[in-house]
């Protein structure tokens, strides 16, 4: 069971537990959660179903992850399936797939890029989507700001 002030991860959002509502809705125990992407938001979640919830990595486990990194191969399939399998990525809630979708959109946008080409929309959008999902979790469990984080990635990555 989380206690209220921790920062929890529900559907790959980071979120902060506001307060416990006991016998708040059909005589069940809820979390109150507050999204870190948008604090005027608050989500109601029945307590016994918990397991939807992950704690936040701990800074140990962002600083492995980050490592691992450079390991984590982009996604290989064709144009045409590319879309439905950034969704199912999305869907299974690891991080290494928010990496697999950033490290595929960044590729194939810079490709267009040095054809003369522009940035592809649903390249775009994916790839910002996936980056906040991941820096947002480990700008918490570094104790950083999103820009700050996605910096200090990138400087770290570069240097292994």
């Amino acid at each position: 069971m989380f206690d209220i002030q921790d920062y929890v991860v529900y559907r790959n959002e980071v979120c902060f537990i506001k307060e416990i509502r006991k016998r708040f809705i059909g005589g069940k125990d809820y979390y109150v959660l507050s999204p870190s992407s948008d604090s005027s938001l608050t989500i109601h979640l029945p307590i016994d179903e918990h397991i939807r919830l992950k704690p936040i990595m701990t800074k140990q486990e962002a600083m492995n992850f980050i490592k691992s990194i450079p390991s984590i191969l982009p996604i290989a399939c064709n144009d045409k399936t590319l879309e439905s399998e950034y969704k199912a990525l999305l869907r299974t809630e690891e991080k290494k797939d928010l990496v697999r979708i950033i490290k595929t959109t960044y590729f194939r946008n810079q490709e267009r890029l040095k054809a003369g080409r522009r940035v592809g929309e649903k390249d775009e959008t994916y790839f910002n989507k996936a980056e906040k999902l991941l820096y947002n979790e480990l700008a918490v469990s570094l104790g950083m700001n999103f820009e700050e984080t996605k910096e200090f990635v990138i400087h770290t990555i570069r240097h292994m």
